[in-house]
């Protein structure tokens, strides 16, 4: 029983830190939008250089988060195919799933493949956003 509930921890934990890796996206998204809102027609050329130098870090900060979300979710799937592994495993050979750890093998499935969605949604847009580095 120790393997299920290891492999639904180290899940858990890939989760929590997808969830963290997201928001620390979000909030760099934010930053370069309002960087790009914000009138820059009053600017002196070096100015203007800094704030081109300060939108490249907040792009780059974008790059790396997303390929730590890109990580997280690779996880999230690694960790969703041993737990899909186990519950067959047991049900194999009639071990009970612990009640709290039940769940329809559909949704197991259902959500790897919404990490797989997300996935190459993630990489796409790290694709876009590199081109601005250019």
């Amino acid at each position: 029983m120790q393997d299920i509930e290891l492999a639904w921890e180290t899940f858990e934990f890939h989760v929590a830190s997808v969830i963290n890796t997201e928001l620390e996206l979000t909030s760099h998204i934010d930053k370069l939008n309002k960087s790009f809102d914000e009138d820059d027609s009053s600017l002196t050329q070096e100015d203007l250089n800094k704030l081109q130098d300060q939108r490249f870090d907040i792009i780059n900060n974008i790059i790396e988060c997303t390929d730590y979300a890109i990580n997280d979710y690779i996880k999230q799937n690694t960790s969703l195919d041993y737990i899909i592994e186990i519950h067959k495993n047991y049900s194999l050979h009639g071990v009970a799933i612990p009640v709290e750890r039940e769940v329809p093998m559909q949704y197991l499935f259902e959500l790897k493949n919404q990490n797989a969605t997300l996935l190459e949604e993630l990489k796409v847009q790290k694709e876009k956003f590199k081109t601005l580095l250019y």
